[in-house]
């Protein structure tokens, strides 16, 4: 019999993981509001935003949602504490480790240097889950996946829904990037996030997700069209570049899955006419957008990496601080909400001192892949590349806020403690069946949708 620190734990765990993998949807569609837009341009992007500042109840909403988020995150580690002694310490601890360790970075810069931030409470959102997941009670890898897939899939459905329901609400403008596609113009997909970059960067970790023969159902092709079609009108070549390196690492292993041949069909048709009506425009634009000068600076990013180098000769040991990109004093000047690369992010806001952190978990999340590799059906190896790939233009590790970079890095480090705790466990081949769990029942996997 379960003792009740366990079963509070498991369902502590659970409810926080729903929060924090549906958090970014919810803040986007209830918290940051897009009814009225604002004048201005994204630096970087092109983008008219699509947000207005949010009324006071939007502001009491989120606050709300994050505190029952923090104290879900912190039940999870009482009920660890509160665990009988004797049990033996959960695999993973190098790689939590590392993690904590970057993301102590800036709260060490915003303690110990000179321009504050350490009450920022975005800080501690990140090491918190990361924590906490160390901490959970181990979730089979057929549940979990069960659980990541049903979360991509609100962002990856939800947003194509929004598009065909509220066009106006889940696109916005972009006068450089955009490929023109039929029935967008000069629009991107933002659907259930705030921007396409990062609704591209999660469809094409959702797209990994979906293709893994790992415990999938029948409907995943469906599923992983969905998933391409997010990533296409997101239109973030990032994101394509990190889909393209990913999808090639995942092989195929255990039986043939079925799928309806009827709905098979139908799908390859779609497929067809979506093709013939998206690669000319693709193909037309590809030649232009290539040769604008904007791409000589990688659109603006070189201006902030400039910014950021800055800051980070201000204090090499400890870089600016935290508050870089939110002090209009700063070198930064508010032009920008982060540095466009996790590098330069880091090197600005911490230092050498974050630098070592950063290396450490990157070090860790390539080792703990490719001791997963073959157990995950590649998918350790693809998700760490759709993260890696996203680095060099983006900062998704720096764990501020409920956003998609938030889920992926909850994708990314629930799915490697899972399966390392998996692979230390029953050393057997996971793909190719049913689990055992604990107590030698077997457990049902999951099928369907």
């Amino acid at each position: 019999m379960r003792d009740r620190p366990t079963v509070a734990a498991e369902r502590l765990t659970s409810a926080a993981l729903w929060a924090l993998g549906l958090g970014p949807a919810f803040f986007a569609v209830v918290v940051w509001d897009r009814s009225e837009a604002v004048s201005g341009n994204d630096p970087i992007a092109g983008l008219v935003p699509a947000e207005a500042p949010p009324a006071p109840w939007r502001v009491g909403v989120g606050e709300a949602y994050q505190v029952a988020t923090a104290a879900l995150l912190i039940g999870v580690l009482v009920a660890y504490l509160a665990r009988p002694r004797g049990r033996g310490r959960p695999a993973g601890a190098a790689l939590v480790a590392s993690g904590l360790a970057m993301y102590a970075g800036p709260m060490v810069s915003a303690l110990l240097g000179g321009h504050g931030g350490a009450g920022d409470w975005r800080l501690y959102l990140a090491p918190l889950m990361i924590g906490a997941l160390y901490a959970a009670p181990d979730i089979p890898p057929a549940e979990l996946l069960w659980r990541l897939r049903v979360m991509v899939r609100v962002y990856t459905w939800g947003s194509l829904a929004a598009l065909v329901v509220a066009p106006d609400w889940a696109l916005a403008s972009s006068q450089i990037v955009n490929f023109r596609l039929p029935g967008l113009g000069i629009s991107r997909l933002v659907g259930l996030t705030n921007h396409p970059i990062l609704l591209g960067v999660l469809a094409a970790a959702a797209l990994a997700v979906e293709l893994a023969p790992l415990h999938r159902g029948r409907l995943w092709p469906l599923h992983s069209c969905a998933a391409a079609a997010v990533l296409v009108l997101a239109q973030s070549r990032t994101a394509w570049m990190a889909a393209a390196l990913a999808i090639p690492l995942l092989y195929r292993r255990g039986g043939r899955d079925r799928f309806p041949p009827l709905l098979a069909r139908g799908l390859v048709l779609g497929i067809l006419v979506g093709a013939g009506v998206l690669v000319p425009s693709l193909l037309r634009r590809f030649g232009q957008i290539m040769s604008d000068p904007e791409i000589t600076s990688l659109h603006g990013r070189t201006e902030v990496w400039a910014m950021a180098m800055t800051a980070f000769r201000s204090d090499i040991l400890l870089g600016y601080g935290p508050t870089l990109f939110t002090d209009a004093s700063s070198p930064v000047h508010g032009l920008y909400a982060h540095a466009h690369s996790q590098l330069h992010q880091t090197l600005a806001t911490s230092g050498l001192v974050g630098l070592v952190g950063l290396v450490l978990f990157v070090l860790f999340l390539v080792v703990t892949a490719a001791r997963t590799a073959r157990a995950s059906a590649g998918l350790s190896w693809a998700l760490l590349v759709v993260t890696l790939v996203t680095c060099m233009t983006e900062a998704p590790l720096r764990g501020v806020e409920f956003t998609p970079y938030l889920l992926l890095v909850l994708v990314d480090v629930a799915f490697l403690l899972t399966m390392t705790r998996s692979v230390e466990a029953e050393p057997v081949r996971i793909a190719s069946g049913p689990l055992s769990a604990p107590g030698g029942h077997r457990l049902p996997l999951r099928s369907g949708s």
